[in-house]
This record gives structure tokens, C-alpha cells and sequence, in this order.
């Protein structure tokens, strides 16, 4: 891997039209894994 934390490039998040909302505040765990990502709040 090019960097020690997960990297994730499109994701789904913000002015596109599957909006995802990302919680301010909120912890979250981001895991990139064979070509899959899982955003996990806690």
C-alpha cells in the first residue's frame, strides 16, 4: 500500500445523486479491502 490508512477514491458521499450523509462529530472506521470500501459508524 502507498499509504499507512485506508484511501478510497467516488465515493457516494456529498452532490451526487446517491447522497450518502457523513455525520459531523461522528466517529466512523473506514475499511478498504479488495477493491470494496465499508464506512462503519459507531
Amino acid at each position: 500500500s502507498e499509504y499507512p490508512y485506508p484511501v478510497c477514491y467516488d465515493f457516494p458521499a456529498g452532490h451526487s445523486d446517491e447522497n450518502l450523509a457523513l455525520i459531523f462529530g461522528r466517529e466512523v472506521s473506514l475499511r478498504v479491502e479488495n477493491n470494496q470500501i465499508a464506512l462503519l459508524s459507531h
